[in-house]
C-alpha cells in the first residue's frame, strides 16, 4: 500500500478552531510514520474551510466529481479530491522531525 486516505469530521462547536488542520497535520505524520509515498482526501466543494486546511498542508486539487453527493437538502454537490505526495508535506510542515526518531 502506497496511497492512504484522510477521512475526518469536525463538529460543529469545533469548527474553525484549528482542530482540524491540527487532525490532518497528525495523520500526515502518521502517513509519514508507516511509509506511505501519498495521500488523498475528499471534500464537498462548498467546505470551504477543509479545503483550505489541507491546501495548508500541502495538497492541491486532483479531481472533481461531478454532482457525485447529495448534501442533506437533496442538492447535489461536486465532490473535491484533493491529492498530495506525502514527502513535500513532510518537509514543508516542519513539525514532523520526531517522527523518524530525530
Amino acid at each position: 500500500v502506497h496511497v492512504g486516505e484522510i477521512r475526518m469530521v469536525v463538529a460543529r462547536p469545533f469548527q474553525r478552531s484549528g482542530l482540524g488542520t491540527a487532525l490532518a497535520r497528525s495523520l500526515v505524520r502518521r502517513a509519514v510514520s508507516v511509509g506511505l509515498d501519498k495521500l488523498v482526501a475528499e471534500v464537498v466543494d462548498n467546505q470551504i474551510g477543509a479545503k483550505r486546511a489541507f491546501e495548508k498542508l500541502g495538497f492541491h486539487q486532483e479531481a472533481v466529481l461531478k454532482g457525485h453527493v447529495k448534501d442533506i437538502h437533496g442538492i447535489k454537490r461536486d465532490l473535491v479530491i484533493l491529492a498530495n505526495d506525502v514527502s513535500p508535506i513532510f518537509y514543508s510542515l516542519g513539525q514532523l522531525s520526531g517522527v523518524f526518531g530525530s
